[in-house]
This record gives C-alpha cells, structure tokens and sequence, in this order.
C-alpha cells in the first residue's frame, strides 16, 4: 500500500494544516511548517506506524530543485541520502536549496494473513522550498492577458442574440 503526502502553500495565510495526522497505516508528520523554512534550515519529521513513533526505520530523502526537471527524455538519477529514523521516529533534514523536496519510506513486515507472506506500506511527503531568492513570476497591473471583462460579455451578448435570430427565423 503506498501513503501519499504533499504539503502546498497557497497564498499568505498559513495554517496548521502541514501537520494534520491523516491516521495512514504509515506516514510522515512534519513537526515544523515547511513553507517557513529558509535555506540551510532544518526540519524534523516523525515516521508513525499504526500512530505510533516508528524507530530505526530506513528513509530515503531527495530533492528536485532548481533547474531539474522531467520534461526531457534524457535518463538521469535522482542524488537521495540514506537516513535512519531515532528511537522517537524522528529524522532531521538540511535544506540546503530551493526546490521540491520528498522523503520516503518502506515498511516491510511479515505477515500473518494466509496466502501472503509480507505486507508492504510505503509513505512519502513532498513539499517545496522558495526562500524568494528565485526569479518569480509577479503580475503587474499595468498590462493585459487579453479581453476585459467588458468585452467577453458584449461579444457573449452579440453571440447570444445571433444564436436567438437563427432559430427564430421564418
């Protein structure tokens, strides 16, 4: 079974939301906002397991940051660091760029139901770092993408009244 986690920051407002416990079988809980982090920041997350601190578990953490991405055909690999979670279930996290940002997990354990001989749980949360030092894209005021609202309801109204004449005709 594969547990999916993606922390976004919309807006300004932030909310405590990042650190909601879904009650996955198996999942990342930040214990810090990612979207107040700055670069060489760092941030903790605890790994549970049936809601409880899983310990010395293997946690693969990776990154996509600036200037990478999987627009091209071209083969490439991913630089992921080997982490290990403490007695608590917590592993720390440097962030040391601007980017996408995941860690991820697999618990493998014996299984007890007849006809398997393991249950698999994967977990994995991403979320992306932007300390402002990147070029973003900022909207001006002072220029248009296109139509005024004006226009698409005089043109909708024009639309309307030739579609009314066409099927009133005699």
């Amino acid at each position: 079974s594969k547990h999916v986690k993606v922390i976004f920051q919309v807006g300004d407002r932030k909310t405590n939301d990042w650190n909601t416990n879904l009650g996955y079988p198996i999942e990342f809980i930040p214990q810090s906002n990612p979207y107040d982090l700055k670069i060489n920041e760092n941030i903790s997350f605890q790994l549970l397991r049936g809601g409880k601190p899983l310990s010395n578990q293997l946690v693969y953490l990776g990154t996509e940051s600036d200037g990478h991405s999987h627009d091209s055909d071209e083969s490439h690999t991913h630089d992921e660091v080997q982490l290990r979670t403490d007695d608590s279930g917590l592993v720390e996290v440097l962030i040391s760029s601007n980017g996408k940002w995941y860690l991820r997990t697999i618990h493998l354990v014996e299984s007890e139901e007849e006809g398997l001989t393991h249950e698999s749980n994967w977990a994995s949360i991403t979320f992306e770092i932007d300390d402002g030092s990147r070029e973003t894209h900022s909207h001006s005021h002072n220029h248009s993408h296109g139509l005024p609202w004006y226009g698409w309801a005089v043109g909708a109204i024009l639309l309307l009244s030739m579609i009314y004449l066409l099927m009133n005709r005699k």
